[in-house]
């Protein structure tokens, strides 16, 4: 019995561990990306503010930049998003597990489980 007790002991450690790794994966992934589009605001205003000054000829050029600057924005808004919904799935997936391997295998109170 005790043999079995340390088997489920180390099978909920391993399943808090995962759910941690998601979280600080989480994190790591925001840390990532958010520079990436705070420079892209960045030079879509800087680009707006040199439209302002520029001569009509060179109006286009701005406008395709501003175009291609707003585009790449959208893309890695997306991939920010989605890596978010991934993360938050597996943090989910792996909250659930513990939740019922806390209720199955200890018998916790409902109150007392994660």
């Amino acid at each position: 019995m005790s043999d079995e007790l340390e088997k489920e002991k180390v099978i909920l450690e391993n399943l808090y561990r995962c759910r941690d790794i998601e979280i600080k994966n989480l994190w790591q992934k925001s840390i990532f990306l958010g520079p990436i589009l705070t420079l892209c605001f960045t030079g879509y205003g800087s680009l707006l503010s040199s439209m302002i000054t520029a001569k009509e000829e060179t109006l286009f050029k701005y406008n395709f930049l501003c175009f291609g600057i707003c585009f790449i924005s959208i893309i890695f808004s997306m991939l920010w998003i989605y890596m978010f919904k991934g993360s938050k799935a597996h943090y989910e997936l792996y909250e659930r597990a513990i939740t019922d391997f806390e209720r199955n295998q200890f018998q916790i109170e409902e109150k007392f489980v994660m």
